[in-house]
C-alpha cells in the first residue's frame, strides 16, 4: 500500500468509514480499509467539532474537514473543489491526489507512468 510509505497514521470519520465499507458494494476497497484498520494504520474517528459549511458537501467531506480541526494533520487530501476550498479556507493544508502520486513516485514507491 503506497500510503503506509508516505503517511505513518491515516484517520478517517465514521461517516467516510460508513460511507465506504458499510454502505459500498465494492469489495476491494472493503478489504483494503478493514485490513489498514486492523494493522492499526488507519483509524476510524467521530469528530466533535461544530463546523458549518458555506458549500453543499457530500456525505463524508463534512467529517473529513472537522476531523482535520481536530487532529491537526500534515496533510488533507481531497479532490472535490467545494470540500477543498471549505478546508483552505479554514487554513487546513490540502493535497490533491495528482501531488500525492507525483510524492509517491519521487520517493520511489511507485514507478512512473510515463
Amino acid at each position: 500500500m503506497i500510503r503506509k510509505h508516505l503517511f505513518k497514521q491515516v484517520y478517517i470519520p465514521t461517516s467516510v468509514f460508513q460511507e465506504t465499507v458499510l454502505q459500498s458494494h465494492l469489495i476491494p476497497q472493503q478489504e483494503a480499509i478493514l485490513t489498514a484498520i486492523a494493522e492499526n494504520y488507519l483509524q476510524v474517528v467521530e469528530p466533535h467539532t461544530p463546523l458549518t459549511f458555506k458549500r453543499v458537501l457530500g456525505l463524508g467531506e463534512p467529517g473529513v474537514i472537522k476531523l482535520a480541526v481536530e487532529k491537526p494533520a500534515d496533510w488533507l487530501r481531497r479532490d472535490d473543489r467545494k470540500a477543498q476550498n471549505e478546508a483552505t479556507e479554514l487554513g487546513l493544508p490540502v493535497l490533491k491526489t495528482a501531488v500525492w502520486l507525483q510524492r509517491a513516485e519521487s520517493l520511489g514507491v511507485m514507478a512512473s507512468s510515463s
